[in-house]
């Protein structure tokens, strides 16, 4: 009797099997790589993209945009704009690191005689002096050093200021004042 030895043929599947791991991680390490590098510049693009609002400036943005008729019954709407716009002046200031306190201290001592005596014309004259100086010396200079793409704003903000006749009561001029806060509001926008 003969014997015939028979070979078992080695199964095929751990091969097929570690080909198949060989191909994922090949997969896994040369996408994983390209995915890193993708995310790493969309993150950086979104970091770039993405503008923080200043607190105080929309809070004075939005006080603007709410009033309706507040100045044509009392005058006091003037002066606590003023002193918004002053915050927000202020807070927008320290934010792009532009120096502004002696100037500012000007204006909010105009500001603060505002609501002295209401009925006088003095009143408009205090109005006029603390926009000229807010427009001319305070948000030209941050605008010069920091926004130079905003000069045509700067001159509609300054048109407004001047369009307040210091000879007249604040009160008969409600529209020259509330163009002359919504002036600021925009620039301030651009600039935040």
């Amino acid at each position: 009797m003969t014997v015939i030895k028979i070979e078992k043929r080695k199964p095929v599947w751990p091969l097929i099997l570690g080909i198949g791991v060989v191909a994922v991680l090949f997969y896994f390490f040369s996408f994983n790589d390209k995915e890193e590098t993708v995310q790493e510049v969309q993150f950086t693009e979104d970091l770039i993209g993405v503008t923080e609002f200043n607190r105080t400036v929309a809070a004075y943005v939005n006080f603007i945009n709410e009033d309706t008729l507040k100045m044509e019954y009392n005058d006091s709407f003037s002066k606590e704009a003023f002193l918004r716009l002053v915050d927000a002046t202020n807070a927008m200031a320290e934010e792009i690191n532009v120096d502004i306190s002696a100037n500012m201290a000007r204006v909010v001592k105009y500001v603060n005689r505002i609501k002295a005596d209401p009925i006088e014309t003095a009143h408009a004259d205090d109005f006029r002096k603390a926009a000229d100086i807010l427009t001319n010396a305070v948000l030209k200079s941050m605008q010069q050093s920091k926004y130079p793409d905003l000069a045509s704003d700067i001159v509609e903000l300054d048109n407004a200021s001047a369009s307040v006749d210091p000879k007249k009561l604040i009160l008969d001029q409600t529209y020259q004042v509330k163009t002359y806060f919504r002036e600021a509001a925009d620039l301030l926008l651009k600039m935040n």
